[in-house]
């Protein structure tokens, strides 16, 4: 098969697909197995695992740089204290 054009070069390989990721799914589900995709999934969630932590993103924490470094003085202060 001819990647370049998407042609089939022979009458035998009309019924495959050209593209690649077509080809992964459809090994992928013949005889269930799934390992093409699960590994097209891990790739991908450790590509932007390592994205976000290059970029100072990580799940459930912000960047330290705009967190405040000294605390607010406040304008009034309670001149009595609870009853």
């Amino acid at each position: 098969m001819n990647f370049s054009s998407c042609q089939p070069q022979s009458s035998a390989l009309v019924t495959q697909h050209c593209y690649f990721t077509t080809r992964v799914t459809r090994m992928s589900t013949i005889g269930g197995i799934v390992r093409p995709r699960a590994l097209a999934v891990l790739r991908l969630s450790t590509n932007s695992n390592l994205i976000g932590c290059s970029t100072g993103m990580s799940a459930g924490f912000v960047p330290l740089r705009i967190l405040s470094t000294k605390t607010a003085t406040r304008l009034y202060g309670s001149v009595r204290s609870a009853p």
